[in-house]
């Protein structure tokens, strides 16, 4: 059985053997390689942030024809960048990338379950979003009347400032 290593959404880091891993089912079946009590391991997939799996891999060269730029945002806020192989595999609860890091340049298969990510974007560069948007467009909308943090904040001092007395 191969040797992987689980990461876990709460941050807990567990080495086991496993069957093949394909993203098929919703869970992993594995065996414990540690020295604790655990044996035979039950893992549902939506408690997996990502699996790092060992074993010996074909060399992938950095810029090279056949990798592309991947960005993993995770639920967590996490995110990872990455030349990866453009042959993907993986199955309806996962996906498998064979990854080359730009500023470590170690290569490594991972496989991130789908409960773990927010998005998987294939990018052109690596700087994302450009200046041509601005800021205040991205992200949460306010409710209809709700003050910005700075015009909140700025009322707020007027208020505690004022000695006017009614």
């Amino acid at each position: 059985m191969p040797e992987v290593r689980l990461t876990f959404l709460d941050g807990e880091v567990l080495a086991a053997e496993t069957e093949l891993i394909d993203f098929s089912q919703p869970l992993l079946r594995a065996r414990a390689i540690d020295a604790s009590n655990n044996e035979e391991l039950t893992i549902p997939l939506s408690s997996v942030k990502y699996i790092v799996m060992s074993g010996p891999e074909d060399e992938l060269e950095v810029g090279g024809g056949d990798l592309g730029k991947v960005v993993i945002h995770f639920t967590d806020h996490e995110v990872l960048r990455a030349y990866a192989a453009r042959d993907t595999l993986g199955g309806p609860y996962g996906v498998i990338y064979s990854l080359l890091e730009p500023e470590r340049k170690e290569q490594r298969r991972i496989g991130v379950p789908y409960t773990a990510v927010k998005a998987i974007f294939k990018v052109k560069q690596w700087e994302g979003r450009g200046k041509s948007k601005p800021r205040a467009a991205i992200g949460k909308t306010r409710g209809a009347g709700a003050k910005s943090k700075v015009a909140g904040a700025k009322s707020r001092a007027r208020k505690a400032g004022s000695t006017k007395t009614r």
